[in-house]
């Protein structure tokens, strides 16, 4: 997506009146396309795309002085009915960064801001992910499920579709995905990106290297799977779940790459066979790419390792994300603390 809109701006000049898909396509060239990462250009693109449609959809002007305040809440509302409370900030974030960029250009006058006053309702959101969460309802109390029971219990009943292979066409795969991501840290975007070149087996260790692996920034970095990880990752691989036809390692069901959307799909389907399978009624798994990824850093941590360590093993620029990664449950933390 983002290689067909810098193609759609590459033509673009400051725009001579005030049409505002004029002013997106400049306001994409001049401060997102060459300046953001690949992920990050990608969400910008994203949120003003909706922030496109409403506009046309309430308004028949394609001018930016129908863009009023009346016109921001509505979006807000609307984006508030439907998504969670950081999405809704973050496209706000997008959206008042675009405005910001019109004042600079001098194609509105900062007094006008549409976004100033607009109220955002408080909802009720799931707790932040700090790993493998077991989430249940307000009159339950959570059980104190370690780090390794939850991971445990979430590879079982990943390895339970291999019983429905007719129904599900690559158990093998998924149980691969589940193990990649819990042993390496890798974000979501880096893991479908993987290919076979980038396999760097160790015989030190039994573990395999990932090079050049693309990651946030515009930087690339290399990523270990340990010895545990790529034994599912070799079953995979032998099996005939995977085609030939792509150099991906992790492929959709047409031998295809596979996309982020595919992955949340894979981990939420085994996230509900988990709770059918081992959580008692009222209580529920939540896990995502990233869990997956705090989960590891906080063993990491568990380890004893220090936070330059863990950040490089995360692929971190710097430690300054390092905490956020590896924090445990409470229970956990509470033993830390009377130990200390």
């Amino acid at each position: 997506m983002v290689a067909f809109i810098r193609r759609q701006v590459l033509g673009q000049s400051t725009p001579q009146n005030d049409d505002l898909l004029a002013w997106i396509r400049w306001y994409l060239k001049k401060e997102v396309l060459d300046v953001e990462s690949h992920h990050t250009a990608r969400s910008k693109i994203y949120d003003l795309w909706k922030f496109v449609v409403f506009y046309f959809r309430r308004s028949s002007s394609d001018s930016l002085s129908a863009w009023d305040k009346p016109c921001s809440q509505s979006l807000i509302d609307a984006l508030e009915s439907e998504y969670d409370i950081s999405t809704v900030d973050r496209i706000y974030a997008t959206i008042s960064n675009f405005w910001n960029f019109l004042v600079v250009q001098e194609a509105v006058k900062a007094k006008d801001n549409p976004l100033k006053g607009i109220t955002k309702r408080h909802r009720e959101q799931l707790p932040p992910a700090r790993g493998l969460d077991v989430l249940s309802d307000a009159s339950s109390k959570i059980p104190d499920y370690g780090s390794e029971q939850k991971y445990e219990m979430f590879m079982n009943a990943a390895k339970s579709f291999i019983d429905d292979a007719k129904k599900y066409h690559a158990p093998l795969r998924d149980i691969a995905i589940v193990s990649f991501l819990y042993g390496s840290g890798l974000r979501a975007e880096e893991l479908c990106g993987l290919t076979l070149k980038q396999m760097d087996r160790d015989i030190r260790t039994g573990g395999c290297w990932f090079h050049n692996v693309k990651c946030k920034g515009k930087r690339t970095r290399r990523a270990y799977l340990p010895s545990s990880g790529l034994e599912h990752l070799d079953r995979y691989l032998q099996s005939d779940e995977r085609s030939d036809s792509s150099s991906f390692i992790f492929q959709s069901r047409n031998g295809q790459r596979l996309h982020q959307k595919d992955l949340w799909q894979i981990l939420d389907r085994i996230a509900k066979r988990a709770t059918a399978l081992f959580l008692p009624p009222g209580y529920l798994f939540r896990v995502t790419p990233h869990t997956l990824r705090h989960e590891r850093g906080y063993n990491l941590r568990k380890a004893g390792h220090g936070e330059r360590f863990i950040a490089f093993a995360l692929g971190h620029a710097d430690t300054t994300q390092v905490p956020r990664y590896s924090m445990g449950n409470d229970l956990e933390e509470a033993v830390a603390l009377e130990q200390a």
